[in-house]
């Protein structure tokens, strides 16, 4: 049960998320719909109605909740203004205390005239809790049999490996099988291709469920695209700034590389995120008593 923030902006572009947002929450979670109209600065504040796009904000997410509602689907709305929409997004996830965004990488809004391709990437930058990303537009149908299968681009490094625990509460939820993908660059494969190999397969001994490694050569974007393509991979999970010393990889790169040309969700666990998963899990670490010994 998960508690997913979509961020909608008036068109249907946008609001082809939805499924993805649905399916995430899962049967006993919940959707927020939220509709952050940008403020007119400058000459265009003298003819702007901030009222009155706030109201047609309301009653548009009003539409999309009740379409929900009748499918079965726990929803909530909120509609706001602001000067800054990645931050108000960001802000309306820790106030509504969700865990997971959900939103398209383009769109053109009605209200407040933004451009929601630019808007989803600063969230993404901004954002305390994962992001799940998808260009609006599928590509390739989905697997009729309704059948998951989760990538993990690894590089080696701790902060790449904080995407693991959500891949694991995912693969269980969906009962979809995790596949580990580390891709070296051709230079590196002599050095280290068997320690790679050897830090895949710990990596997998440390999670439960049906777990494949696979440890390619290569360029990582071209790589990883090709293997969730051929694999038929249903989503992506991984962090941003990750980093592999041995070739200088940074996943956020390889990330944003995945969005553009995947139609596949692809989970992101931004930097930002980690960092306050860390610092709850040291509140309630200290909220916890000591043992103490007789």
């Amino acid at each position: 049960m998960r508690r997913v923030l979509v961020p909608l902006d008036g068109t249907d572009l946008s609001t082809e998320i939805l499924e993805d947002a649905i399916r995430l929450a899962g049967p006993d979670g919940e959707l927020v719909l939220t509709y952050e109209v940008r403020r007119a600065s400058g000459r265009a504040a003298a003819i702007y109605d901030p009222v009155a796009d706030t109201e047609e904000a309301r009653q548009y997410l009003n539409g999309v909740a009740e379409g929900l509602r009748a499918r079965g689907v726990t929803v909530t709305t909120s509609a706001g203004l602001t000067f800054h929409v990645p931050a108000a997004i960001g802000e309306t996830a820790r106030t509504q205390d969700v865990d997971m965004i959900a939103c398209a990488t383009h769109g053109r809004g009605a209200v407040g005239g933004f451009l929601w391709g630019s808007v989803a990437w600063k969230v993404l930058a901004n954002s305390p809790v994962p992001v799940l990303l998808r260009h609006p537009v599928r590509t390739s149908p989905p697997d009729p049999s309704g059948a998951h299968r989760l990538m993990v681009p690894l590089d080696g490094s701790r902060l790449a490996e904080k995407a693991l625990p959500l891949a694991q509460d995912l693969a269980v939820e969906w009962r979809a099988p995790i596949h580990l993908v580390l891709v070296l660059q051709s230079a590196d494969v002599k050095a280290s291709g068997a320690s790679m190999g050897e830090y895949l397969i710990r990596v997998k001994d440390s999670l439960s469920g049906e777990v494949r490694t696979h440890l390619l050569v290569g360029s990582a974007v071209e790589e990883l695209t090709a293997f969730a393509q051929g694999a038929g991979i249903t989503d992506v999970v991984m962090t941003t700034h990750g980093r592999a010393g041995l070739s200088r990889v940074f996943v956020g790169s390889v990330a944003h590389e995945l969005i553009r040309r995947l139609p596949l969700p692809v989970i992101v666990i931004p930097a930002l995120a980690t960092t306050v998963a860390a610092r709850r899990e040291s509140v309630e670490a200290e909220k916890t008593p000591a043992t103490v010994g007789s």
